[in-house]
């Protein structure tokens, strides 16, 4: 399966390299700011030296100035590249379905297949361009951190490590028991909406025995088992 989703970067990949070394040079560079902005405070205030002042908070705000300018381009041309494969895992998926047989469509809700269409893939998609930026960016920046903070103070740099593994480990644990709640929500959305394409599909008659309130209350009854659902993951 990850060799499968993995199938989708090939045609992307100068822009996934991109955006990997554009999150790789940000992350080191947020590491970077911290130890400039001290070094002025302990360093150049106390010396009273306007002229390596001005030269070291020159370089700084050129340094913000290109990070902001990096964060731009990896962020459209990682959303750029996100769009193109859902794009294609769209097209993939729907002509999967083409191919299905009669038996399947009995048995399959509309409303399901319109979910993993709509909603499920455009999910997968956004996965492609924050998954790797995410890890790039919390590896360095984790690793960046407890090695800057090693160097400064052995005791605060051992403090700040559990800590970090600590919330690490929590993460962890938190997902595994969130990952089941997700999956139950996607099912539950996709009933949600096969319940509205087959009532809204059958409106005429729906009108003409007056039968608008019955499938207002089937509606929400699929409609409270998402809410409920959902109240999980909160």
């Amino acid at each position: 399966m990850i060799h499968n989703f993995l199938h989708y970067y090939k045609p992307y990949k100068s822009i996934l390299y991109g955006v990997v070394i554009g999150s790789l040079v940000a992350a080191l560079l947020d590491l970077v700011f911290p130890m400039l902005v001290r070094q002025i405070l302990n360093e150049v205030l106390p010396q009273k030296n306007t002229d390596r002042l001005l030269h070291d908070t020159g370089i700084l705000f050129i340094l913000y100035l290109g990070n902001y300018g990096l964060l731009y381009l990896v962020n459209y041309y990682g959303h750029l590249m996100s769009a193109k494969i859902e794009n294609d895992m769209r097209r993939d998926l729907f002509e999967h379905l083409q191919q299905m047989s009669f038996k399947y469509f009995d048995n399959a809700k509309t409303g399901q297949l319109l979910s993993r269409l709509t909603s499920d893939i455009a999910e997968i998609g956004e996965l492609s361009f924050r998954g790797p930026n995410d890890i790039i960016v919390c590896c360095i920046t984790m690793i960046g951190t407890i090695g800057i903070l090693f160097w400064m103070n052995v005791y605060l740099g051992i403090l700040i490590a559990v800590l970090l593994i600590a919330k690490t480990l929590h993460t962890v644990y938190v997902n595994k028991k969130m990952k089941a709640a997700f999956r139950e929500n996607r099912v539950k959305s996709g009933e949600i909406t096969a319940r509205a394409e087959e009532s809204l599909g059958g409106i005429r008659l729906v009108k003409a025995f007056a039968q608008e309130e019955y499938e207002l209350a089937r509606f929400m009854e699929k409609s409270l088992d998402f809410f409920g659902n959902k109240t999980k993951i909160l």
